[in-house]
């Protein structure tokens, strides 16, 4: 039986020819799942959450951006997080749902949504007749 992670695997892709906003959105989202897991210290869960919250969202919205390009696409990255993260938690307190962890998973997930979807579209995945998972980009 595959696990539902083997299944996102390809698309999820860090390293090879990933964009590198896709990279860090991917990483930070790893990361920001320990900031999930309750019986790790609070030493551990803190920053593994602040570093989501800093660098996850705004890294898979700055995907669908390409002509942004630089110093501002790096600048960028923590406001569009943090802008995210207000309106997530300021929507919330609103409808009378505040669950921090279901919203952090919720973001995450999203988060990871977004850089699949942006795989897809872009044609990174891996090619099936190449056996070292190389991407081909796919032309249109």
């Amino acid at each position: 039986m595959r696990s539902p992670m083997s299944v996102l695997t390809p698309y999820l892709r860090v390293g090879g020819n990933a964009h590198p906003m896709a990279s860090l959105a991917v990483v930070s989202s790893v990361l920001g799942t320990l900031g999930l897991i309750t019986p790790l210290p609070s030493l551990v869960r803190g920053p593994a959450a602040l570093l989501y919250a800093f660098a996850g969202p705004g890294a898979a919205i700055m995907l669908w951006m390409p002509e942004v390009s630089g110093a501002l696409r790096r600048t960028l990255v923590p406001v569009l997080s943090m802008a995210a993260m207000i309106i997530v938690s300021y929507l919330a307190v609103l409808q009378g749902l505040w669950h921090p962890q279901w919203q952090l998973a919720l973001m995450i997930v999203a988060t990871l949504a977004s850089v699949a979807v942006f795989n897809v579209r872009n044609g990174r995945l891996p090619h099936p007749d190449r056996a070292d998972g190389r991407t081909e980009e796919v032309l249109r």
